[in-house]
């Protein structure tokens, strides 16, 4: 077939015309293409100065906000190492002057019981005290009362109310670790962070090294973790979603894997934990130790809060007691451990006497 020389032009015009453009447009994409590592090179570099200025100082804050926190929280915890299942089962309720709480631990061992406890714990401004009770239908029995020096609770009966705090704050821990602690270490280092998406969610995710030797008799925290990565949620305190690490202390090593199964808000729109898991597993020279933390979360932040008459013992159907009777009931418990000390004093004076006589051969 015959083609007619004006219609081989109109074929032959486009590339004369528009060939040098598409040659520019294919320069212009490989340019751009060389450029893009070193574009998301220093994304990346920002996004870890932000990390490092913004994260540490939105954790202290959560932190602060979380102990504002009442209500409950349940803990279902397995063990391997001992074949040991249990749960307990955490009640605070406070305001600015009192805080009271309610702890019910439960554990079993190869099919036996090890224990099962009902106990109480109040603070006023006056004093502290402890009681318990044998079942969960029974009156409560005072157990201890102690004057407040100075106007702080002793501090076998604050450590209950330090690890409400600590688990209300899950979100700024890892286990028991601050995530302040971890990222103030010398040996603190990211090494990658990212953005990521989950369930239409925009997240950050940070993988970090901080190998240090973890020494049991320093004064400084007992951090755990050595290495990890983390996922965090930069519009809502960098809290976390999640979590993987590998942790060394003395005699021991092990992996952490933290996830939140269900969050939520509280009426000032603070998020808050509603079901979480933890698993770790830890080798040592016995063997090794797995274990599962199941938590549910009940926390508000009560725009009410209690009376002053709920943090004291008549709130429990007991009369106030005098300064002279909680100074009595301290000291009934510190003598009871004096008179433990003297009799081991004594018999030790006594075996030492024996050999003293002992004639010599």
């Amino acid at each position: 077939m015959l083609i007619e020389p004006n219609a081989m032009n109109a074929i032959k015009r486009p590339d004369y015309q528009y060939g040098w453009r598409l040659r520019l447009l294919a320069l212009i994409v490989a340019n751009l293409w060389a450029i893009l590592p070193v574009y998301g090179e220093e994304n990346e570099i920002s996004l870890k100065a932000r990390f490092l200025k913004e994260a540490p100082q939105a954790w202290a804050e959560y932190s602060e906000l979380t102990r504002k926190l009442q209500g409950s929280i349940k803990l279902q915890f397995s063990s391997s190492f001992t074949n040991a299942v249990g749960q307990n089962e955490y009640e605070l309720k406070a305001n600015e002057n009192g805080k009271l709480i309610s702890v019910i631990m439960e554990r079993s061992s190869n099919g036996k019981r090890d224990y099962l406890t009902w106990e109480l714990f109040g603070y006023n401004p006056t004093y502290s005290f402890a009681m318990r009770k044998n079942s969960p239908t029974s009156a409560w029995l005072t157990r201890e009362i102690y004057p407040n020096h100075p106007t702080k609770e002793p501090a076998h009966i604050r450590k209950h109310f330090e690890a409400f705090a600590v688990v209300a704050a899950a979100l700024v821990h890892m286990r028991h670790d601050k995530l302040t602690d971890i990222v103030r270490l010398p040996e603190f280092h990211v090494i990658h962070i990212r953005p990521m998406e989950d369930s239409g969610e925009q997240l950050i995710e940070v993988a970090f090294v901080c190998q240090h030797t973890v020494s049991e008799g320093s004064d400084k925290p007992l951090i755990q973790v050595q290495e990890g990565t983390l996922v965090l949620d930069p519009k809502r305190h960098w809290c976390l979603r999640s979590y993987d690490a590998r942790t060394d202390i003395p005699n021991s090593r092990g992996t952490l894997k933290f996830r939140v199964l269900e969050s939520g808000t509280t009426e000032t729109g603070l998020l808050i934990p509603k079901k979480t898991v933890d698993e770790a597993e830890y080798v040592f020279d016995q063997g090794k130790n797995v274990q599962v933390h199941r938590f549910e979360y009940a926390l508000t932040d009560p725009p009410e809060l209690p009376c002053d008459d709920e943090f004291t013992l008549t709130a429990f159907g007991f009369s106030e007691p005098t300064l002279e009777a909680a100074q009595r009931s301290h000291w009934y418990g510190n003598w009871r451990f004096i008179a433990a000390i003297g009799a081991v004093a004594s018999l030790a004076l006594v075996i030492a006497s024996q050999r003293w006589r002992r004639p010599s051969r």
